[in-house]
């Protein structure tokens, strides 16, 4: 069963709506709403527009890969990384590194 929402109702997911007026006013189009937006009403058929999900899509602050969060995490990593390169003993904060991060079943000798 497809989920139709109409106007005043959150929206649940990110992504593009397939929109219908009533009584066929305009052609049915593509909106964008972001997760928690209101779902709008039309200036001409008011609150008889209704929305289905067209594709789903996650809001880039919500995917993991481009949240704040995991930016500084990879910052830290690669600071980290880069302390190891500048230390006097570069080999041994490598090897610490390496055997924190690589699987031990890719080490050499296992």
């Amino acid at each position: 069963m497809i989920d139709v929402f109409r106007p005043g109702n959150i929206a649940p997911h990110s992504g593009v709506y397939k929109v219908t007026h009533a009584q066929h006013h305009a052609e049915p189009h593509d909106v964008t709403l972001l997760f928690g937006d209101t779902f709008p009403v039309c200036l001409t058929c008011s609150k008889q527009v209704q929305f289905e999900v067209a594709i789903s899509a996650a809001h880039r602050e919500c995917a993991s890969a481009f949240s704040a969060g995991y930016l500084k995490m990879r910052q830290a990593q690669f600071r980290e990384w880069l302390l190891a390169l500048l230390n006097s003993d570069p080999f041994a904060k490598f090897k610490s590194l390496v055997a924190r991060y690589l699987p031990s079943g890719l080490r050499h000798g296992s």
